[in-house]
């Protein structure tokens, strides 16, 4: 499926704080520590090497996220996303087990 550009908002659930990315998007402690819990910022992977915590695609059908190459992991539904997975906004995004969030895109 091709890649589209599209503005998100990714919202941490258990601060009600939210940021606003362009896709596509990788993130990393730098971009995510704004809307973390302070005391959970230093378990999300920072951007270097090649590594982020995750990485977020809209497609044609859908918004995919997955895991990118994190220490903590990305995790929905209880599972690491090692590959992409389509989410919805109802999904709920967990940050390295310590952190939740939800991710909602519109397409430009």
């Amino acid at each position: 499926m091709p890649i589209i550009r599209a503005k998100c908002v990714v919202k941490c659930i258990d601060t009600g704080k939210e940021i606003e990315v362009e896709t596509p998007a990788v993130l990393g402690r730098e971009d995510l520590a704004p809307i973390l819990p302070e005391d959970k910022i230093r378990y999300i992977s920072r951007k270097r090497e090649g590594r982020a915590q995750l990485q977020i695609e809209v497609r044609t059908d859908g918004v995919y996220v997955r895991d990118a190459g994190s220490s903590g992991g990305t995790y929905i539904g209880g599972e690491r996303a090692v590959n992409w997975v389509k989410i919805t906004p109802e999904d709920v995004v967990n940050l390295a087990k310590v952190a939740n969030i939800k991710i909602i895109c519109q397409a430009q």
